[in-house]
């Protein structure tokens, strides 16, 4: 059993954001919402597919969780990986692993090498707040190795994660994301896993030492060739056939989730129906199809399905946009033991 803790530690950089898999168009879309122990064990469990943002920022300094090797093999016409090109690719990265000290300047204790269904992650741990730039340098110094290495064993690309290593505005440019080990491929219906390795037992690489001589000049060439970060639409409820508990997990404020649970009831058609109206904006925000928002009045005394869809309706035409909490507070309806600032 994977300790849920000890994996987010390893694997998440970017609290405040992550993607999630799409499986209606084959595609990931980002979440606008922090990655919690309820997702991890449903992306462990393979109900849903979650990746991580590597990136992250503290104290006003950008680090990076982890570096990512994916090696993927190229598909026929018909989407399918040839059998053959897969095994070859097992073979380089297993050697790669057994060779780590050579050809990585890492010992094995950091590595993991996972079988991502459509090809192979290499991942190395890094210890705690590794500056970006520290990572950037490592790739740069690996970089060609790795490419001439690979052309000895197999065909495929090799991409690394991050992709950025200079960021002026990390708020604004996150860098891109890459799907969380130990779940499931939905594009390929494949199980993933570690076949190099122990999670458990992982211990963080210090890349300082290793990069103390590559400059900063050399980390510009390779940060201009890396992809830019593509903007991905915002995640949708139509995206997992998830129930309303899911929707709990996001950071819908607590006098909202409160009206959910039926803590909290809305009752006179003017300020409780404002904060009716209130609550589907907060819901549409993040998302939710009028399924689901007809759902979180449930509980509500007065709850009819029938009209609760019609008002509804007539609402989410024009809900880009969220009451403020001052506003929630002039009605009536925020509780003292709410931490928000006001």
């Amino acid at each position: 059993m994977i300790d849920i803790r000890n994996f987010y530690k390893l694997f998440i950089g970017n609290k405040e954001t992550c993607i999630i898999w799409n499986e209606k168009e084959n595609s990931w879309k980002r979440g606008f919402f922090r990655i919690t122990k309820n997702l991890l064990l449903k992306h462990l469990n393979k109900e849903i597919a979650i990746g991580s943002y590597p990136i992250y920022k503290n104290d006003g300094n950008e680090y990076s969780r982890f570096i990512c090797i994916d090696i993927d093999a190229h598909e026929d016409k018909e989407g399918e990986i040839d059998i053959k090109t897969k095994k070859n690719q097992e073979k380089f990265v297993r050697y790669l692993y057994s060779q780590s000290h050579i050809y990585l300047d890492l010992s094995k204790s950091c590595l993991l090498v996972e079988d991502s269904g459509g090809g192979y992650h290499i991942w190395i741990i890094l210890k705690d707040k590794t500056p970006l730039l520290d990572a950037g340098k490592y790739i740069y110094k690996i970089k060609e190795t790795l490419f001439k290495l690979k052309d000895n064993f197999c065909e495929g690309d090799i991409e690394f994660f991050p992709k950025q290593y200079i960021l002026d505005h990390l708020d604004k440019n996150i860098g891109n994301a890459v799907r969380l080990p130990l779940g499931y491929n939905f594009n390929r219906k494949n199980n993933c896993k570690i076949i190099c390795g122990n999670i458990e037992n992982i211990i963080p690489a210090d890349l300082s030492l290793i990069v103390k001589n590559i400059s900063i000049d050399d980390i510009e060439k390779v940060n201009a060739i890396q992809k830019p970060t593509k903007p991905l639409q915002k995640f949708s409820a139509k995206d997992v056939s998830l129930g309303l508990h899911f929707w709990l997990e996001f950071p819908i404020r607590p006098c909202f989730k409160r009206i959910i649970t039926g803590e909290t009831q809305c009752h006179g058609i003017t300020k409780g129906h404002k904060m009716r109206i209130a609550l589907v904006h907060e819901c549409s925000y993040y998302g939710m199809l009028i399924d689901m928002i007809i759902r979180c009045f449930e509980n509500q005394s007065d709850f009819d399905r029938n009209k609760t869809e019609k008002q509804i309706k007539s609402v989410v035409k024009d809900s880009d946009w969220r009451y403020s909490c001052s506003l929630i507070k002039e009605m009536g309806y925020c509780f003292p033991e709410c931490d928000r600032k006001k």
